[in-house]
């Protein structure tokens, strides 16, 4: 058994002997003492072993400085790794990392990783201030947590508490991963220099662990459940949701719901930013498809209904076509048989408080995906190192926009109901003649009862979703409203204005074939087509007051300038007072 010095002293001569026989290889003197160097190989390294192994116990660094130095003479590095592991790293490890020290700390692996790390400050101190630092003396060549702790911390969480990497449980793997991340990065803390830190995420052990985890399972376990949830909401149609929300229809309240959840920190992991960013845009796109069959179930809704009510109208009365009957035949036997004939039932429509939530619901979320991005999303992916955060900032505003395209679409649904609801007191313009045309009534000074009724389901539209919209989206819709309304009432306002002065021309035709006087009425001598004029002046400015006491600037409407058009030349057709 060799000691101290001598021991580096032979390995020193051994080392030379060593070169002389590689270079000699094949002569037979170097075969013939071939098994007197296998002796003293045998020899070194048991006094070796004897001498690191007495000096980690003692904590001897002078003797541990020169066994290291002698490991290294003969290129015998991976041989101390290796003795530490076996004697000092592994008795450690298996005491720590197993399933009944998780059992005692309720499966805590936070507290088993806690006391990994302990190891090293505890048991790696001596050997780090011999190999690692700027002094003379350092011996280096060697990496004992890299080379011996962590592979053994490795091959024990492989073999001994390996239900750990299950993902079966989401929540459970979410957090587990993450301690261990965590682990990892404290242990890189532990590496003297960032070249030690390289050599650690190379090492296969590195990959080997990592790749432990299994973390395309446990995206599609989150993803089954996110754009499950999500698909379930969709499915029920344009229902509200059941608690507080700031949407007002459950399906974009899901929406909402699905693409923060990718990014809770329950759920979310780093390693998986890709995968996510990915997701977000699929909620969008589904989205986008799912406002799209809604509104195209309702357009061929509403077709299959207008055809029905045209063949309904097109059957001719059962009284006006008798079927014929033989000649003293019986009716009732000639009577043809029924035949019924069972169908789906349609789906009910669409209310317009219901397209007033999709429009709503539209307008928060392009309010709110940008601070998403902005507040947690941008951090998240700067966190991993991704530096082009626009694309992803672009690619979700492109989807967002996507999903809004249908929003004219859905709008017009809206504005042509309630233009069917106003535009049927306008065909009440045709009215005004009757109600002046030899009546003998008074001068009109106040606007028509008609127009009350043009108003009142556009009042009523905008006090029943007036938290629904915002005022640029009530803005909009009452210019588009009153521009259609316009166009309405200029129309038929013209058609009464132009048969008036044809009704004018007639009379005056005709006054004076008999050689009467011009019409004059006793009532301040105004003729009926005057009154009529000065209704129509009248009805106009109320419309237009009433169109700016809405909020809406009668010059900013389309129609405005043929609405007061026919105001003025109602105006100019009077007769001179």
């Amino acid at each position: 058994h060799l000691t101290g010095p001598l021991i580096e002293r032979v390995a020193t001569e051994f080392n030379k002997l060593q070169f002389y026989v590689t270079r000699s290889k094949g002569h037979p003197l170097v075969e013939k003492v071939k098994p007197r160097i296998a002796v003293i190989t045998t020899t070194l390294q048991y006094s070796l072993e004897g001498s690191f192994l007495s000096g980690l116990e003692t904590g001897n660094t002078g003797m541990l400085r020169q066994c290291l130095r002698t490991y290294a003479l003969i290129d015998k590095t991976g041989d101390a790794e290796a003795l530490f592991r076996q004697y000092v790293v592994r008795p450690y490890m298996e005491q720590i990392i197993n399933e009944d020290f998780l059992r005692r700390h309720g499966g805590d692996v936070s507290v088993m990783f806690e006391q990994v790390l302990t190891f090293i400050p505890d048991k790696c101190s001596v050997l780090g201030s011999i190999t690692t630092g700027t002094s003379g003396d350092i011996v280096r060549g060697y990496d004992f947590i890299v080379n011996a702790v962590f592979p053994e911390i490795v091959t024990n969480l492989e073999m001994r508490v390996s239900s750990m990497f299950a993902p079966g449980n989401p929540d459970a793997f979410h957090k587990k991963y993450s301690i261990f991340m965590r682990f990892l990065d404290a242990f890189e803390q532990c590496c003297a220099s960032q070249a030690s830190v390289r050599r650690l995420r190379q090492h296969p052990s590195y990959m080997t662990i990592v790749g432990k985890w299994s973390l395309p399972v446990y995206f599609q376990i989150r993803f089954q459940d996110i754009a499950g949830s999500f698909e379930a909401a969709l499915c029920s149609g344009l229902s509200s949701p059941t608690g507080p929300s700031e949407f007002r229809l459950l399906s974009s309240n899901s929406l909402w719901l699905s693409l923060m959840h990718c990014w809770n920190d329950s759920i979310y992991l780093p390693t998986l930013t890709h995968r996510f960013v990915k997701l977000n845009l699929q909620l969008l796109s589904r989205y986008k498809t799912w406002l799209e069959d809604v509104y195209q179930e309702e357009a061929a809704r509403k077709l299959e209904h207008s055809s029905d009510m045209k063949q309904q109208s097109a059957i001719p009365d059962r009284f006006s076509n008798p079927s014929p009957t033989g000649i003293g035949g019986d009716q009732r036997s000639a009577s043809p048989k029924t035949v019924f004939t069972q169908e789906a039932p349609l789906r009910p429509p669409i209310t317009t408080s219901q397209i007033v939530a999709i429009m709503s619901d539209m307008e928060k979320l392009s309010c709110k995906l940008p601070e998403l991005f902005e507040s947690v999303i941008k951090p998240k992916l700067c966190a991993v190192g991704f530096e082009h955060t626009e694309l992803v900032k672009d690619a979700l505003q492109e989807g967002l926009e996507a999903a809004c395209e249908c929003k004219p679409k859905f709008w017009s649904m809206v504005t042509e109901d309630v233009i069917k609801k106003c535009s049927v007191f306008l065909t009440q313009v045709n009215d005004i003649p009757r109600l002046y045309r030899r009546t003998k009534k008074e001068v009109p000074t106040k606007p028509s009862t008609y127009l009350s009724g043009v108003i009142k389901p556009l009042a009523q539209f905008c006090e029943d979703h007036s938290t629904a919209l915002n005022e640029q989206q009530r803005t909009e819709f009452l210019t588009h409203v009153f521009a259609a309304l316009s166009q309405q009432f200029a129309d038929v306002t013209s058609e009464v204005i132009t048969s008036t002065k044809k009704m004018e021309e007639s009379l005056r035709r005709l006054k004076k074939a008999r050689g009467g006087e011009k019409e004059k009425e006793k009532t301040g001598g105004v003729s009926d087509s005057d009154k009529i004029r000065t209704q129509i002046i009248i009805d106009i400015k109320s419309f237009l007051q009433q169109m700016e006491a809405m909020g809406v600037q009668p010059s900013c409407v389309d129609g405005y300038g043929k609405v007061t058009s026919l105001a003025q030349e109602a105006e100019s057709d009077m007769a001179p007072s």
